[in-house]
C-alpha cells in the first residue's frame, strides 16, 4: 500500500453530499479493515417520521480501497483546499464534504456549489456505487 500525505497510510475515505436541505443526498465511508477487505458504511434511507438516517454496512474486497487510494494519490486529494465556494452568490444547490484519514491525521475539504478542478470525488463515488450494486446481487 502506497503511503502519501507525509508518509502516512490512508485508512478511510468519507464523502457526504447534501442538497440545501438538512438531510444528506449521499453519505458513505470506506475504511480499510485488514489486508483482504474493506468496509463500506453508507446511508441507505431516511426515516421521515423520526428524522433519522438509516445506515448499512458491507464488507468488500480490498481492491475497492486500493482503487480509492490510487485515485486519491493521482488527484492529490489530500492537497484540496479546505473550502470551495463560488465567486457569485447562489441561493440553491448542494454542499459536500470529503475526509481522508491518514493514520489518525484528518484531511478535510468542503464546498458549496463549487468543486476542485478535477473529478477525483466523482470517480470514487462511482466506484462505491458499483461496489454497492454488486453487493446487492
Amino acid at each position: 500500500m502506497a503511503a502519501d500525505a507525509k508518509g502516512r497510510k490512508l485508512i478511510s475515505y468519507s464523502y457526504q453530499l447534501k442538497a440545501k436541505s438538512v438531510m444528506p443526498v449521499e453519505q458513505f465511508t470506506v475504511e480499510k479493515t485488514d489486508s483482504n477487505t474493506c468496509r463500506v458504511i453508507f446511508v441507505k434511507d431516511f426515516d421521515r417520521a423520526s428524522l433519522n438516517l438509516i445506515s448499512d454496512t458491507i464488507e468488500v474486497d480490498i481492491a475497492l480501497f486500493d482503487k480509492i487510494e490510487e485515485i486519491v494519490k493521482q488527484h492529490e486529494m489530500y492537497a484540496y483546499k479546505p473550502s470551495y465556494t463560488p465567486k457569485e452568490l447562489i441561493l440553491d444547490g448542494e454542499r459536500w464534504k470529503m475526509s481522508l484519514n491518514y493514520d489518525g491525521v484528518l484531511y478535510q475539504s468542503t464546498g458549496e456549489n463549487a468543486y476542485p478542478n478535477d473529478n477525483g470525488m466523482k470517480l470514487i463515488t462511482d466506484l462505491v456505487h458499483q461496489a454497492l450494486e454488486s453487493a446487492k446481487r
